[in-house]
């Protein structure tokens, strides 16, 4: 929109129904023509800085604004960021439009709650009084297990708490504080909830033989099997895993070494495993360390080896 074509109504109505940016371009006359600027922010909601100011104020112009994009809330009077109804449409459009409301609504659980729901990192914009409410952050945590990490630090240090997030989500573990995860008995109690709990324990835990021996000494499930199915994505049923279970783990070398009963060790020369299977050996089994988190490939299970 060049020339005198901006102030053609037809022409700008063209161009900002493509591009709502296009605006910026057009008479200032146009810029206060309501059909015009309400075709804009409906087109691209950060089109609202070039309406004029009286139409930068006007309820249905602001709300096609930030239902289409939240943040579109930045460019409003501070007035209509105190506006509960408002910013409540704006989070839940983009949750980090919290950012902009004003102080008493970022400490206005619903609103947050509504902006956690539309993405949970706005739970860092929220005061440390909402960071530390237990159903708050439980439940973004239901939704994704990132969200312990906005919680505050007494939060992702109790153990009480942590235990009840993974029970959510086991993915929540990971944003703990180091303390919970390497303490050695609440990983084991977090595995029976999930045994990839396990991945989210400190390397000393992840890579202590004892520990390993301790998890399947103190539950009969198939606790450390799962993991390690999980681990390689090896269900087959002829494969040392997918088999009877593994009655004694003897070595740790960067790998789990798996001693099976002769009888139950599968002969070199029935089949040769796929790549990433728990390799088959005349008495044993190897299987190599690494991130299932990383990998993709697990498999989660709870202690009694569902799915």
């Amino acid at each position: 929109v060049a020339g005198q074509a901006r102030d053609d109504k037809e022409l700008v109505f063209e161009a900002i129904s493509k591009s709502g940016n296009s605006l910026r371009h057009a008479s200032p006359e146009l810029q206060g023509d309501k059909e015009i600027v309400l075709q804009a922010v409906k087109q691209d909601g950060m089109a609202l800085q070039f309406a004029s100011k009286g139409l930068r104020e006007d309820p249905e112009i602001i709300l096609a604004a930030i239902r289409k994009n939240g943040l579109a809330l930045s460019l409003l009077h501070s007035k209509v960021r105190n506006n509960r109804a408002i910013v409540i449409e704006a989070v839940k459009q983009n949750g980090l439009a919290l950012r902009f409301a004003s102080a008493p609504l970022r400490s206005d659980k619903e609103v947050v709650r509504h902006a956690m729901r539309s993405n949970v990192r706005a739970l860092e914009l929220a005061p440390q009084s909402l960071r530390e409410d237990p159903e708050l952050i439980l439940e973004g945590v239901s939704s994704k297990g990132v969200a312990l990490q906005y919680a505050s630090a007494n939060l992702r240090s109790n153990r009480e708490f942590v235990l009840k997030a993974v029970e959510r989500n086991v993915w929540a573990l990971g944003s703990a504080a180091r303390e919970v995860r390497q303490d050695r008995n609440f990983i084991l109690e977090a595995m029976k909830i999930n045994n990839m709990a396990l991945e989210f324990a400190t390397p000393e835990i992840r890579e202590d033989q004892s520990f390993l021996l301790e998890a399947t000494a103190r539950d009969d499930s198939p606790l450390l099997e799962n993991y390690l199915r999980g681990l390689t994505n090896d269900w087959r049923p002829e494969s040392p895993l997918g088999g009877k279970r593994a009655n004694k783990l003897v070595a740790w070398n960067g790998t789990f070494e798996l001693r099976l009963p002769k009888d139950q060790a599968r002969p070199q020369s029935q089949s040769r495993p796929a790549t990433g299977s728990p390799k088959a050996v005349a008495g044993g089994a190897s299987v190599g360390r690494s991130s299932l988190a990383r990998s993709g490939s697990m498999v989660a299970l709870d202690s009694q080896g569902r799915r």
